[in-house]
């Protein structure tokens, strides 16, 4: 497996996983993320430096707890990712709770745009192939990730580097909405 790059991993997992069975995708996920925390890698320990940052009053014991939990759900996010192009609309539905959405409905459903945001909380993908099957057009701008598509929802690439291309392509889609 020499020469095997991140990017060529991402690439076979977006083509590949979306036709493996939910059960076999999420214990697969969870086991890697069991073998990643293990071996302390450079992105696990990262991860119980922050967490200890935010959480001091944890014991050591409960920090590498809280920091497995993290690397588990860090790894949940991506198996749901790669299943999602091969996922209907209506299991797409079934696995999302909107609250507080009606407004959002209402302005698109009158000719009018909606700006919503996610922080980092749930799956981003998940929320956008959702939106665009329940609330209208949907415009991700966000850094992207090797191969990384949703179905019915284009991307915009933000960086600094990319700023006035990102400004070009969201006006430009708001201009001519859909997929």
């Amino acid at each position: 497996m020499s020469g095997l790059r991140v990017a060529d991993l991402y690439a076979y997992a977006w083509r590949n996983v979306r036709r493996l069975p939910d059960g076999f995708v999420r214990g697969g996920a969870t086991v890697a993320a069991d073998v990643v925390w293990a071996l302390r890698l450079s992105g696990v320990r990262q991860l119980g430096q922050n967490l200890a940052r935010l959480r001091p009053d944890l014991s050591p014991g409960e920090l590498r707890r809280l920091t497995r939990a993290g690397m588990r759900s860090y790894f949940r996010y991506f198996a749901e990712a790669f299943q999602l192009p091969g996922w209907s609309p209506e299991h797409v539905a079934a696995r999302v709770r909107a609250i507080n959405d009606d407004a959002a409905r209402a302005r698109v459903a009158s000719g009018g745009a909606a700006v919503l945001a996610l922080g980092h909380s749930g799956n981003w993908d998940l929320a956008g192939a959702w939106a665009a099957a329940h609330i209208g057009p949907v415009l991700t701008v966000a850094e992207k990730a090797p191969g990384r598509a949703v179905r019915g929802v284009p991307g915009v690439p933000v960086s600094a580097r990319h700023r006035d291309r990102a400004v070009r392509e969201a006006r430009w889609h708001l201009r001519h909405p859909g997929p």
